[in-house]
Order: structure tokens, then C-alpha cells, then sequence
């Protein structure tokens, strides 16, 4: 076969197979020529360059692991997953992080584990989405701060929490906080605390295997402060500290530091350092509202597993950037 003849038969050959989906076998027929000569001549064609093969990413997943991954570098983070959003709104930048998280959360569950559960909107939806485990069971879930002073909240907090996720495992229980999130003041929240039945159940947030939480937003966005009612001194005092966001009612700055107030005194929740102790902390938040809160909770070692979406996760490289 002379060599322009072979070039003629290898162009038609690629152009079947490959533009117009014909089987090699049909097309082996069609041309004349045997199924290995076939198979040696597209071989041909890529070596060659007639046949150039890209392979397009349309849901951007390698993009979206490269970010994923200078993230976790960057926050000092054993893990970050990065979800698509249609939009940088925050309605929709909850419920796409809570349809993600949903399922991710759930592969972490194993039987006879303790698992603690903070509050929140976007962990209300992944409670309400999580689905039956039947092979997983005796599964303890604990709130790991107190409940809300408003009925209105009571949806999101994590009494209600616990019970709808373990709904889905048989033979496990919720070991119930009963107590406020904020009490009245300090003596009272030390009344609470040292009640027999809250003194034991919060004496079990040591043995945490896993939590699940939500990274509250800067102060003007912050679900704490709302429920709470908050004063405009404690707000004055909080923006005075450079406070940046909160987890679990726990407030601290950009670089990671507890921040102290009179709300704290009254506050019936894990400790920072409970929470650092638990082996496993998976955090869910988003929105340009909780990128210094993100930074700042990475920093304060309070979760080492972020679930976030694509725009707050470059918006949050964009200010890691900047400080360097």
C-alpha cells in the first residue's frame, strides 16, 4: 500500500470512528481492510497528530481539586470539598453545601460511635436529607451546645438535630443537653452546668468521635448574635476584639483567637478545647459573609474538614493571598 493511500485510508478511518460513532468493525468492512489493521492505523493517528483527544472537565473537578487542595495547604486543613454553586447567593450556596455535605457526612458514621451535633440552617437541611442506614447502628448523637430561648429557632437547634439524624440508625440514641445556649447571666449558667444530668452529659463532649457543625458569619450576619437578642454593648464589644465569626457560640478573630465577653460567661456549649480533642470535625459554610469566619476557624483549629463552595472558597484564597 502505497504511503499516501495508507494516510487517505488512516483520515477516513478516524473520521468514521471517532467523529461519526460507525464500530470499527463496520467501518474495517467499509474500507477493505482487517480489524488489526484498523486497530494499528488509529493507533497511528494519535502518534502522528491526525487524531488530537482533549479531555474537557465541564464540571471543572480537577479545577475545583487544585483549589481544594491549596486550601487545605493554606488553612492546615486535613481536608476541603469544594461544591459548585449556580450562583454566589446565599440561599443557594447553603442548600448546594447541605445536598453535598449530606451524603459526605454520612460515610464518615460508624456504629457505637458518639457523634456531637452544633446547629445552624445548613445543618438543619443536611438532618432532614439524611437517608436510612440499615447496616449501621448504636450510634450516640449529642448536642454540643444548649437550645434556643425562642421557639421560632427551635428547628435548627441541636436537640431537634440529633433526632432527626438518628432516626436513620437503628438502636442509637440522643443524649440530650437541657439547658440554653446563652443563660442569664453567670451564676445561672454555672447552675445549669453543675446540675447532676447536664453535668454528665457535657462531661461526654471528651469523648466525642466526630462532630458536625456550622461556621456562623461575620457579626453583622451572625445567627448567634440574632437568637441571643444580642445588646449593642456586647455587639460594640465584639467588633472592639476584631471578632470575625463564631462556631458552636465560640467567638474569635482572623487569627484564630478566642474572644472573651460577657456572653461568654453565660455560654452552655463545648469548650475550644473540647472541640480541638475530637478527632474528627467536619464544618459546613459559605458565602462572603463567613470568609474571615472560615480563615479565622481554621486558624483557631476548631474543625479539619471544611465543606464550601467554589465562590467563598476564592474568595478565601483571593485574602490569603493578600496578606502574603
Amino acid at each position: 500500500m502505497k504511503e499516501q493511500e495508507r494516510y487517505a485510508i488512516k483520515l477516513e478511518a478516524t473520521r468514521l470512528y471517532y467523529l461519526e460513532d460507525i464500530p470499527q468493525k463496520e467501518i474495517a468492512e467499509r474500507l477493505n481492510i482487517s480489524r488489526p489493521t484498523l486497530t494499528k492505523f488509529l493507533k497511528e493517528a494519535k502518534q502522528e497528530g491526525i487524531v488530537k483527544i482533549e479531555v474537557c472537565d465541564i464540571q471543572k473537578l480537577n479545577e475545583f481539586m487544585e483549589i481544594e487542595n491549596e486550601l487545605k495547604q493554606k488553612l492546615g486543613l486535613r481536608e476541603v470539598k469544594i461544591v459548585d454553586a449556580v450562583s454566589d447567593n446565599s440561599e443557594e450556596i447553603m442548600n448546594g453545601i447541605a445536598q453535598y455535605a449530606t451524603q459526605y457526612i454520612q460515610q464518615f458514621i460508624k456504629s457505637n460511635m458518639r457523634i456531637g451535633v452544633g446547629w445552624g440552617k445548613t445543618l438543619e437541611v443536611i438532618a432532614k436529607n439524611m437517608v436510612s442506614a440499615k447496616n449501621i447502628r448504636n450510634v450516640t448523637f449529642m448536642p454540643i451546645l444548649g437550645g434556643p430561648g425562642k421557639a421560632d429557632h427551635c428547628s435548627m437547634f441541636a436537640n431537634i438535630l440529633c433526632e432527626h439524624i438518628a432516626s436513620n440508625y437503628s438502636g442509637s440514641m440522643v443524649d440530650y443537653v437541657y439547658a440554653p445556649l446563652f443563660a442569664g447571666n453567670a451564676a445561672m449558667k454555672e447552675a445549669y452546668v453543675n446540675l447532676p444530668n447536664i453535668k454528665s452529659t457535657l462531661e461526654k463532649f471528651d469523648e466525642l468521635d466526630m462532630a458536625i457543625t456550622a461556621i456562623d458569619g461575620d457579626l453583622e450576619h451572625s445567627m448567634t448574635l440574632k437568637v441571643e437578642n444580642a445588646s449593642g454593648e456586647t455587639r460594640r464589644q465584639l467588633a472592639e476584639s476584631n471578632v470575625v465569626g463564631s462556631m458552636c457560640a465560640r467567638f474569635y478573630d482572623i487569627e484564630g483567637n478566642e474572644r472573651i465577653t460577657e456572653m461568654t460567661e453565660r455560654i452552655v456549649a463545648i469548650s475550644l478545647e473540647q472541640i480541638r480533642k475530637t478527632p474528627l470535625v467536619i464544618a459546613t459554610g459559605g458565602g462572603s459573609h463567613k470568609v474571615g469566619s472560615i480563615i479565622g476557624g481554621a486558624r483557631t483549629h476548631i474543625f479539619n474538614i471544611l465543606v464550601t463552595d467554589i465562590y467563598t472558597a476564592e474568595k478565601i484564597l483571593n485574602f490569603l493571598n493578600k496578606e502574603n
